[in-house]
């Protein structure tokens, strides 16, 4: 389909297209990644050390539950490279070139995202959280609490490190531009704690903080960038 204009049904059967390609690949790397649940669930672990269970199907669920995680993010380059195809349909010939350096761009932020949260923003915050609770009570995590708890976090981290490339596309496209940003910081900082508050999978202020600031910075670099789209 090189013809920028399409019907709504030829849209729809470009997202199936689309989708079902991003099923197959998840479904592969969910399959690859049955083999070393247990290693990535002793990899993850290290910031708290020992985990328990405390229902006999926890341990169970949980094991599937590390195996969908893996599958995704393995499958991620395959899903945001399909995306931004899709995406491509409403772009002109010439933006459309872009998509080759936007989907690799996307999967680099995600990783750094990802990266932050598991290397600095994690640990920190299990440090904090546990060394708060651990003097006047006893430290018991279980398996199935904290693999959700990282994994939100990571795919928190991952997609909110997005920010700079979407707004430089927003701005390649003429929707916002470096003075609009500027002109909205203020609203957008606000925006931004909101935001911290509602991925994190935690009330706690210091983890939606330790998610904050480093959306600020980028928020600041999109400014930067957007003079440049």
């Amino acid at each position: 389909m090189d013809d920028p204009k399409f019907t709504l049904i030829e849209h729809f059967v470009e997202l199936r297209g689309r989708l079902i390609y991003c099923l197959i690949s998840f479904c592969i790397t969910s399959a690859i990644s049955w083999q070393f649940v247990p290693q990535i669930i002793s990899f993850v672990s290290r910031p708290v050390g020992k985990l328990v269970f405390l229902h006999p199907t926890e341990a169970f669920i949980t094991y599937f539950k590390v195996c969908m995680w893996a599958g995704f993010f393995l499958s991620l380059p395959v899903i945001i490279y399909n995306v931004w195809k899709y995406v491509a349909l409403g772009l002109s010939d010439k933006e459309k070139k872009n998509i080759f350096i936007f989907a690799p761009a996307s999967f680099i932020l995600f990783l750094f995202g990802s990266s932050f949260g598991f290397f600095l923003a994690i640990p920190a915050a299990v440090k904090f959280l546990i060394d708060f609770g651990a003097s006047w009570s006893t430290p018991m995590i279980t398996i199935n609490e904290y693999i959700s708890f990282v994994s939100l976090l990571l795919l928190g981290f991952g997609a909110t490190f997005e920010l700079p490339l979407v707004l430089f596309f927003l701005s390649k496209l003429k929707i916002v531009n470096a003075e609009l940003l500027k002109r909205y910081r203020r609203h957008a900082v606000l925006f931004i704690f909101i935001a911290a508050a509602i991925i994190t999978p935690t009330p706690d202020i210091f983890i939606q903080s330790l998610m904050a600031f480093p959306l600020i910075i980028l928020y600041e670099a999109s400014i930067w960038l957007s003079r440049f789209a």
